[in-house]
Formats: C-alpha cells, sequence, structure tokens
C-alpha cells in the first residue's frame, strides 16, 4: 500500500492513499484525526489481536467501522452500510462498487494497517 502524509499547516495531518482506499482515509481523518494517543492505542490493540491469534474485532466510529477478521480490516461507512445485514454487506463488498461505493469501503491486510497507522503517528511526532 502507498501512501504519502502531508501537512496543511503545524496542527493538521492530511494521509493520502489511492482511490481504492478513499474510505480508510476518510476513516483517519474523521476516526482518528490528529489524536496521537488514540492511534497509539489503537496500535497497541492491533498488534495484541495479532499476538494473541484473536483476529476478530469491531470498532464503530461515528462515521466509519472498522472490522477485523482473520488478519484482514475493511473500512466502510456507517451511512451506506447500516442499513444492510451482514450477509447483504458481504455480497456488496464482493460486487464491483461504483466509483462512489468506492469512497465508502476499503479493505487491507492487518500488517498493512498497522504499519499505515505507525508511520502516521511518526509523521506528526
Amino acid at each position: 500500500m502507498e501512501y504519502v502524509f502531508t501537512t496543511a499547516d503545524n496542527q493538521n495531518y492530511i494521509v493520502e492513499l489511492p482511490m481504492e482506499f478513499m474510505a480508510l482515509s476518510k476513516w483517519l481523518s474523521c476516526e482518528l484525526g490528529n489524536d496521537k494517543q488514540k492511534i497509539a492505542a489503537l496500535i497497541d490493540e492491533l498488534n495484541q489481536l495479532c499476538k494473541n491469534h484473536n483476529n476478530n474485532k469491531k470498532w464503530i466510529g461515528h462515521e466509519y467501522t472498522l472490522v477485523l477478521q482473520n488478519k484482514e480490516v475493511q473500512i466502510y461507512s456507517n451511512l451506506i452500510f447500516s442499513s444492510l445485514s451482514e450477509d447483504e454487506a458481504v455480497r456488496l463488498t464482493e460486487e464491483n462498487l461504483s466509483l462512489y461505493d468506492e469512497e465508502s469501503f476499503s479493505e487491507a491486510g492487518l500488517e498493512d494497517i498497522i504499519k499505515l497507522l505507525t508511520d502516521y503517528l511518526e509523521f506528526m511526532s
């Protein structure tokens, strides 16, 4: 996964990701923002889950939800997916999503997410 960190000023950080990771980028901005403690705590929790082989967890945020299942991470918009059953959501994400829908769903490997968050935290320090 490729990404670039930039800063709009000394307090606002931006993560630029490819289009297929747009929901991930929005999740970082909306749910974590520049909160270094929150990011560090999430990194620790993800690492613990990875070590304990307990790879199933869901974090429901204000606008986006992060789901960890079998070392795969899915991030989806609460607005788009909240009205769907779990089976409907799985079917939707397995089908071709429109450009608009790609902004509402992303998936990546757990190790990639941990590396992204770690690099992001280091960039902000």
